[in-house]
């Protein structure tokens, strides 16, 4: 695309990892032309179910949405991980609505460990708000790095405000990697090894100070970016003359 055929006047990006890329590619001019609206959701559902993060085993790992291309990798490693842990009760829960059979077809099927749901979105703040962590994959050697790299996947404003740790496996050149390591919000291994990724289970269940603080600055995170309440004012700012 040639920034001379550029005509909007205004533009939305979700992150400032697309803003950097797109001042890169198309220059200050275009870069002056963007507003960041952050993906966004009402904490209402979510305030109502939070307790006191205490996990108990059996742990629970939870990874909600979509399986395709931008994540399988990494979630295969979590399973690996999980998968070779022998020395605590651990499980993988996922709540996806791609069916059994396309999941079996990318090599993710049902373990002792592993179990694979599927619910309405209605009754995921329910569902994220019990996990004792909850993952959150982008994944190495894909089809287009600079999506992966420019990518802040929807749910993570739903994990944000869960009060629950997230666990983040994604390239360090990624903006989630980026943006969770500046805010202190979640244990990010970006770096596909599997040994770091049973240790930073380990961390998140049993180091409940550093989890608890991680999960209060994800909570800080949301509601500085990620609140519907404030975003969509913000978004009905923008078409105003």
């Amino acid at each position: 695309m040639n920034k001379k055929n550029i005509k909007a006047e205004k533009i939305i990006v979700t992150n400032n990892g697309t803003l950097n890329y797109y001042a890169k590619e198309y220059g200050e001019e275009i870069s002056k032309k963007i507003t960041i609206i952050y993906n966004s959701t009402f904490p209402e559902p979510y305030l109502k179910l939070h307790t006191d993060y205490n996990p108990k085993p059996p742990y629970n790992i939870l990874y909600t949405g979509r399986i395709y291309w931008p994540q399988i990798r990494s979630l295969k490693n979590l399973i690996k991980a999980i998968e070779e842990i022998k020395d605590i009760d651990i499980n993988l829960k996922i709540y996806c609505p791609n069916p059994k059979d396309y999941l079996e077809k990318l090599g993710i099927v049902e373990t002792e460990k592993i179990k694979i749901f599927s619910a309405p979105p209605q009754k995921m703040p329910q569902i994220q708000t019990q996990a004792d962590i909850l993952f959150l994959p982008l994944s190495w050697h894909t089809k287009s790095q600079k999506i992966i790299d420019t990518a802040t996947p929807g749910k993570l404003t739903d994990y944000l405000i869960t009060n629950r740790p997230i666990l983040i496996h994604a390239p360090s050149s990624t903006f989630l990697a980026q943006y969770a390591k500046e805010n202190n919000f979640a244990l990010v291994v970006d770096e596909e090894d599997i040994e770091k990724l049973k240790n930073a289970i380990k961390t998140l269940l049993f180091n409940l100070e550093f989890a608890k603080q991680i999960i209060e600055n994800a909570k800080a995170t949301f509601f500085k970016n990620h609140d519907a309440n404030f975003n969509a004012l913000t978004f009905q700012n923008f078409f105003k003359k």
